[in-house]
This record gives structure tokens, C-alpha cells and sequence, in this order.
């Protein structure tokens, strides 16, 4: 990890498909994120909420890398230069999600579905109060088969912003 701070390690409960619940990690940080299914999210042990951007504010939006996406998602990635969106290349998902369920970033976009790199950041966020969606419209399914890309938003507003522009409407 060459001395650098921004790794985690991810665990998520799921049985039959469904999340039940995830630890995040982040031993450099100091910071261990907690979600259980029904029962809300924690911080270093106090529930953290992702709360909604403000209207008139930019939106932070962490993406999959474009060396490393499909042609047809890389065209959907670009629909992220919008005016009021940043995007940029994302560091490590599992930081990306945690940042999304305390409201420090207000989405992601990504363009691969392995469970290992998105459950625990799923459930954390959703438990947080923030939303997930593919871009058909559908909740990620960790066990696969998901239209590609997908996002994390802090809210369903977002999300659904999210979503539109990466269906190039």
C-alpha cells in the first residue's frame, strides 16, 4: 500500500442475494463504517446519514476509470459533462461509497459488477439514506446481470440525475 492512506478492506453478509450487512475498513484513516439491514449506518460507532447536496451546488460524482470501461460505457460516462456535475476517475470504491453515505461526495458511476468491490459500499449507503440504481432503472443485484453503469447516490434526486445523464438524456 506504499504508505498511502486511501485503501480499505470491505466484508458484506448476504444470504440469497440480499445484503444483510458490511464493514468497511479503513485502518489508515482510523475509520470503521458499519451498516446493518433495517437498522442504519455507523461511523467509528454514531450513525452517519448521506443527507442531500444542496440544489445549487456542484455535483462530486466519482467514475470508473475510462481505460477500463466498454465503448458504450464510456459513452455513458461521458454524459457526466454536464454543467453542475464534476466527475472524476474514482480511487478506492469502497472509500468512493463511504464518502457517498456521510455526504462527502454525492455519487458514484461505475461501469463493473463484482460483489467484493460494491456490496459493503451498497448497503452502506442505502442504509445512510442514499439510493442505488442502475441505468435501466433497477437496484444492482450483487449476484450479477446488472445494465451497466450504475450509481450511488446520497439521495433519489441525485440518483435519478445521476442515472439520466448517463442515459444521455
Amino acid at each position: 500500500v506504499r504508505g498511502e492512506p486511501d485503501f480499505c478492506t470491505l466484508v458484506a453478509l448476504a444470504l440469497r442475494g440480499e445484503l444483510l450487512a458490511s464493514w468497511t475498513f479503513a485502518p489508515a484513516r482510523e475509520e470503521m463504517a458499519v451498516a446493518v439491514r433495517g437498522r442504519g449506518a455507523t461511523l467509528n460507532g454514531r450513525p452517519i446519514r448521506s443527507g442531500a447536496p444542496s440544489p445549487s451546488a456542484t455535483l462530486e460524482v466519482a467514475t470508473s476509470h475510462p481505460d477500463y470501461t466498454t465503448p458504450d460505457q464510456k459513452a455513458a460516462l461521458l454524459g457526466l459533462r454536464a454543467d453542475g456535475v464534476h466527475a472524476r476517475p474514482c480511487g478506492s470504491a469502497g472509500l468512493e461509497y463511504l464518502d457517498v453515505a456521510r455526504g462527502a461526495l454525492d455519487a458514484t458511476a461505475f461501469s463493473w459488477e463484482y460483489a467484493w468491490d460494491h456490496a459493503a459500499g451498497l448497503l452502506l449507503v442505502t442504509e445512510a439514506g442514499g439510493t442505488h440504481t442502475t441505468v435501466a432503472g433497477e437496484p444492482f443485484r450483487i449476484t450479477g446481470g446488472n445494465a451497466l453503469p450504475f450509481t450511488a447516490a446520497r439521495d433519489t434526486v441525485t440518483g435519478d440525475r445521476i442515472r439520466t445523464l448517463l442515459r444521455g438524456r
